[in-house]
């Protein structure tokens, strides 16, 4: 297959940045609004203004005046904490009550989801002559909301990892446990046989 056909087909299976940007804020608004109602029913502390933070960045983001990637990086990250959100509440749904390091890496995304928000509110209010001479101080803000969001992502990857083992090693501890009763039943099974 020569270069210029190989550029083609990729092309033509690519997503183009819009669409994908417009599937990105329908899969955010989406996770924002779960969070928005585990929020309200279990009273996790930073979760209510973390819901309102991502929402309201939601509709920054359909007016923004920054790059297409940029924003596509943002909500994938965005997106991808609040999924584990959803994820980790859903692991402790019996408890309703999340562990402390994850109410931390909670705190810590919105501390972080207030920066993109403010990014983004100075980049809407500028006008393209004043970003053209802002952009240095632009692009560290923007590249300090992209690091933070990737730590963000990181720690959630690990709670969720965490979370995962835990639930593992409580599945095999119970497995243990009945195997223990089964054979305990067998043997008294055994015992009755042959009296």
């Amino acid at each position: 297959m020569s270069q210029n056909t190989r550029r083609a087909s990729s092309s033509a299976n690519a997503i183009h940045p819009s669409s994908l940007l417009a599937r990105l804020i329908e899969y955010t608004t989406l996770a924002t609004s779960t969070v928005k109602e585990i929020a309200q029913s279990a009273h996790v502390p930073f979760l209510t203004p973390t819901a309102a933070v991502s929402a309201t960045i939601l509709k920054l983001v359909q007016t923004s005046k920054t790059s297409k990637e940029h924003l596509i990086l943002i909500l994938e990250h965005i997106h991808e904490v609040l999924c584990a959100i959803i994820s980790l509440h859903s692991m402790t749904a019996v408890e309703r009550v999340l562990p402390p390091g994850v109410v931390n890496d909670i705190g810590n995304f919105m501390e972080t989801l207030q920066k993109v928000y403010t990014f983004l509110k100075a980049q809407q209010e500028m006008s393209k002559i004043r970003q053209l001479f802002k952009q240095a101080n632009s692009a560290s803000q923007l590249e300090a909301c992209k690091t933070g969001l990737q730590e963000a992502v990181i720690a959630f990857r690990v709670q969720v990892g965490t979370a995962t083992v835990s639930d593992i090693a409580k599945l095999q501890k119970d497995a243990q446990q009945q195997h223990e009763e089964l054979t305990k039943g067998v043997a008294k099974k055994k015992i009755r046989s042959l009296c």
